[in-house]
């Protein structure tokens, strides 16, 4: 019982601190400017374009979602704010960057039933 405890926890903290280790600590909000893409649950297309205003460097992200795979995408303007490690898009969607590759990320909607995405930022064409 002690072994299969030890093994638990071992498990539980080294899980913890890779997920740590692979979030951007300390990002600025430029960090996050520009659009990105994903899948909620890896099914329905998500998007963000993440914009920020010159002047009052106030964040905003547009929101885009599908309802339903195929069909066309609903979309929402918000608020964005960074909290600490957390871009906040709203009232419940949270982006963190990889500490790795600054054109991964990652989203969690904290809806009725959480959803989560995987995020790349996509690169604008010239």
């Amino acid at each position: 019982m002690r072994s299969f405890t030890c093994l638990v926890l071992c498990l539980l903290f080294g899980s913890m601190a890779f997920a740590d280790d692979t979030v951007k600590e300390k990002p600025k909000p430029e960090d996050f400017l520009g659009k990105w893409k994903g899948k909620w649950d890896g099914v329905w297309a998500v998007q963000f374009t993440i914009t920020q205003d010159p002047q009052t460097k106030q964040l905003t992200g547009l929101y885009e979602w599908e309802e339903n795979v195929g069909q066309a995408m609903r979309q929402e303007k918000h608020t964005a704010m960074l909290d600490g490690n957390v871009l906040r898009v709203g009232r419940g969607l949270e982006i963190t960057l990889s500490a790795k590759d600054a054109d991964k990320g990652k989203v969690v909607g904290k809806f009725a039933k959480p959803r989560s995405s995987d995020l790349v930022r996509v690169k604008e064409k010239p």
